[in-house]
């Protein structure tokens, strides 16, 4: 199925792993076995893990809306996992092993999950096309949308427009910390993966001038405005251009202050 230039089974390169540990993405190296509130993201096959999952969410935003709860439960946990999915392939095309079993996800009281794990870190081999990597997030993912819309009251594309809009966050992150050089090339390999979720756009890239920064207009709205006290996200189309804009410039300088000042990735034993 894949191109590699190594066995499927083969261990994680070793940068691969630097981007890993580089990544502001939230993981341990293995799950807490004595912490309940780890689950094997085979559960998140299940629409009534997503039932369960979307009841807690929304009732954090304290709305009585269930499409809001089960929409961001379902982006909070696709952030995480895709976050290290797109940091390794943009160190070197490593492709992280997609399999639900091997996954393991953090998730609070209220339905967000706060760190994945990935043990041993099972790759499934390397391979620069980005259709390749497109394939290991969709083996992955595809099965929680489905579980995520029987669930309830979402439809494919607003759950899609969570997944495609972590990918896009995930290669903004990389965007920043590759080199010049290649910032291109991330660039243009964000527009082919986001891009491959839907016929339709879900997510447009925006490269900010004056700052390296890479980052996303929505499509669809995750609903969390719903929530009491809430607003619209910096991506979301609801808010002006030039509104979204400021917004994100605002918090893309914020990162960038935050990374020279030489915050660590927040990986953990």
């Amino acid at each position: 199925m894949y191109s590699t230039y190594g066995p499927v089974g083969m261990g994680i390169s070793a940068l691969a792993e630097r981007a890993l540990e580089a990544s502001p993405v939230p993981h341990r190296s293995r799950p807490d076995p004595g912490d309940p509130d780890w689950r094997s993201v085979t559960e998140l096959c299940e629409p009534a893990t997503w039932q369960e999952l979307g009841r807690r969410y929304s009732h954090s935003l304290g709305t009585p809306h269930a499409a809001p709860g089960l929409l961001c439960s379902l982006q909070h946990y696709a952030g995480r996992a895709l976050g290290l999915m797109v940091a390794a392939w943009c160190a070197d095309g490593t492709l992280l092993h997609p399999g639900h079993g091997r996954w393991w996800a953090l998730i609070d009281r209220a339905g967000a999950t706060l760190q994945v794990s990935l043990p041993d870190t099972p790759v499934l081999g390397r391979e620069q096309d980005p259709g390749a990597l497109v394939d290991s997030i969709r083996s992955h993912v595809d099965p929680l949308v489905d579980a995520c819309v029987d669930a309830g009251t979402v439809t494919r594309r607003a759950a899609l427009g969570g997944i495609a809009a972590s990918c896009a966050g995930a290669f903004g992150a990389a965007y920043r910390t590759v080199g010049g050089p290649r910032r291109r090339a991330v660039e243009t390999d964000a527009d082919v993966v986001t891009g491959a979720f839907s016929d339709r756009p879900l997510v447009t890239m925006i490269r900010l001038g004056g700052t390296p920064a890479l980052v996303h207009d929505r499509h669809s709205c995750c609903l969390i405005r719903l929530g009491a006290q809430r607003s619209e996200c910096d991506s979301c189309p609801r808010v002006p251009e030039a509104q979204r804009r400021s917004r994100q410039r605002h918090r893309q300088e914020q990162q960038l202050r935050r990374d020279r000042g030489g915050v660590p990735g927040k990986s953990t034993r």
